[in-house]
């Protein structure tokens, strides 16, 4: 059975509300193996950042990765971090409030279409 990572990427101005985000995704109910947080070393857009990382719950990860990709990070760097290994990633945005069964959903997707990409509906802010 696959590992399941919840992967979010955050920026500077974010870091001090992500905190509901990281408590909505640990609060699933599909077990999740991982919920990480990719924070570039870091920022093309934000070059004043001082590098202090955000506080995060206990259960949530900040991975570190050389480059800021924007809303990419997220993606392209879990992506190279789990290369080869039997892991399902979802990626997960660090300005919403997650419904407890959002993974879950996802899973029950997975199974009816194994091997698929499965997005859910973006919305404009």
């Amino acid at each position: 059975m696959s590992a399941l990572v919840i992967s979010i990427s955050t920026i500077p101005p974010r870091f001090g509300e992500i905190g509901a985000t990281l408590q909505s995704l640990l609060a699933q109910t599909a077990k999740v193996d991982a919920v990480t947080v990719w924070i570039p070393k870091r920022y093309r857009r934000f070059g004043d950042w001082d590098g202090t990382l955000p506080e995060v719950p206990h259960g949530v990860e900040i991975r570190r990765c050389e480059e800021d990709l924007g809303p990419a990070t997220k993606v392209l760097a879990a992506a190279k971090a789990y290369r080869g290994q039997d892991v399902d990633i979802l990626f997960g945005d660090d300005d919403r409030d997650y419904p407890a069964r959002w993974a879950e959903r996802f899973l029950r997707n997975k199974a009816k279409r194994p091997g698929a990409a499965i997005a859910n509906l973006g919305l404009q802010a």
